[in-house]
């Protein structure tokens, strides 16, 4: 097994422990906008604030999760980001060309890397992250930490490396130590029914 591969790893991710989506799953957007990356919020007119977004299902069925998963493969101390849920299945996470981060098709060597940084804003990789969940800062390598801005229009929340309130990642690991994906297939993440037993 490569060194690559053994600090190589799938997760869940989320911002701010809110669902990670992109534009065109949240609203009607301008063309070329709809790949850009979003978290679950939604803008209130009472509150004149962005609130979460909460779906309600069905708690006694299996249901797919609609978190997003991300197979994070590793390049020296960085990682390269690829999708492994529904939307967007096998693109990449890059910075776009007006420095918010999209989903696109890998680009070799012109793929998008990141750094994952610890509270101290130190370079870790998955030999740092011994837990099943963990809260990391994401740097565009060579470039500024990913931060979160708020379009007026649409109004919606954006991620990149230029102006904005700093976010950390909420990462579940799924699997560690894991060759790259090849299937058409989203990665199989599903939440699973209330039992009578949970009830109690």
């Amino acid at each position: 097994m490569s060194t690559e591969q053994q600090l190589s790893f799938i997760a869940a991710i989320r911002c701010d422990d809110t669902t990670m989506k992109f534009f065109e799953q949240m609203q009607a957007v301008p063309e070329g906008q709809g790949n850009l990356l979003t978290t679950n919020h939604q803008y209130s007119t009472t509150t004149r604030k962005m609130v979460r977004v909460h779906k309600a299902r069905n708690v006694h069925e299996r249901t797919r999760s609609d978190e997003m998963v991300v197979y994070f493969n590793r390049h020296d101390d960085h990682y390269a980001l690829q999708v492994r849920s529904d939307k967007f299945l096998g693109k990449y996470l890059i910075k776009t060309s007006n420095g918010l981060l999209g989903a696109t098709t890998g680009a070799g060597s012109d793929t998008t890397l990141f750094n994952l940084l610890n509270n101290e804003q130190q370079v870790i990789t998955l030999d740092d992250l011994q837990n099943t969940h963990a809260s990391v800062y994401l740097q565009v390598r060579n470039s500024g930490v990913i931060k979160r801005q708020h379009m007026q229009e649409p109004r919606l929340y954006c991620y990149g490396d230029g102006s904005g309130e700093s976010v950390k990642f909420n990462l579940r690991i799924l699997e560690r130590n894991v060759l790259q994906p090849t299937g058409n297939e989203p990665y199989p993440l599903f939440i699973e029914p209330i039992t009578e037993s949970d009830e109690d």
